[in-house]
C-alpha cells in the first residue's frame, strides 16, 4: 500500500489539472505524464540490467542471475502489453 500511495497522488494531480483546463487540457496532460512514466520506468529497467550485467562481468552472480533479470523485466514491461489486451478481450 505504501507503494501506491505516491502513484495516487500522482494520477490525483494529473485529473486536477485535466479539469482545470478541459477535455483537450486533461488528454495532453494524461499523455504527457504517460510518455514521462514510461521514460523512468525504461530508464530505471536499463539500470537495473546494466548493474546486473557488472555483477555478471565482476562474476558475483552467474549468468542464469542475469537471464532471470531479463525475464523480470520483459515480463513487466509486457503486463502493460497484457492488461491492454484483457482490457479490449473482456470489455
Amino acid at each position: 500500500m505504501k507503494k501506491i500511495v505516491p502513484v495516487l497522488l500522482c494520477a490525483m494531480l494529473v485529473t486536477n489539472i485535466a479539469m482545470a483546463g478541459g477535455l483537450d487540457s486533461g488528454t495532453q496532460a494524461a499523455e504527457t505524464f504517460k510518455t514521462w512514466f514510461f521514460g523512468l520506468l525504461g530508464a530505471f529497467s536499463g539500470t537495473y540490467l546494466l548493474v546486473k550485467g557488472a555483477q555478471v562481468w565482476g562474476e558475483k552472480i552467474q549468468w542464469i542471475d542475469f537471464g532471470h533479470a531479463v525475464g523480470k523485466v520483459a515480463v513487466v514491461g509486457g503486463s502493460i502489453g497484457l492488461a491492454g489486451w484483457a482490457w479490449i478481450m473482456f470489455a
